[in-house]
């Protein structure tokens, strides 16, 4: 229960529509706790406004508030 309850998640939108969002959790439990996992999504209809940017800054700093010392992205589609 831990696993699920150490996820963030964050969402950006305008006039009600999700425009991006990423979900930050640990890799791992156990030994590899120190390592982040983060997921990306951004809507077709916000492509070239730096969403997807803004989302990976805001979870680097997220995961350093966390105690995350590594940060590993597995796709970014």
């Amino acid at each position: 229960m831990d696993f699920f309850n150490s996820q963030s998640h964050v969402g950006v939108a305008f006039d009600g529509e999700i425009l991006g969002l990423y979900i930050l959790h640990p890799n791992n439990v156990g030994r590899c706790s120190h390592i982040a996992n983060a997921s990306y999504a951004v809507s077709s209809k916000a492509r070239g406004k730096h969403i997807g940017q803004k989302l990976v800054l805001d979870s680097i700093e997220k995961a350093k508030e966390l105690d995350f010392l590594i940060l590993q992205f597995n796709a970014v589609v």
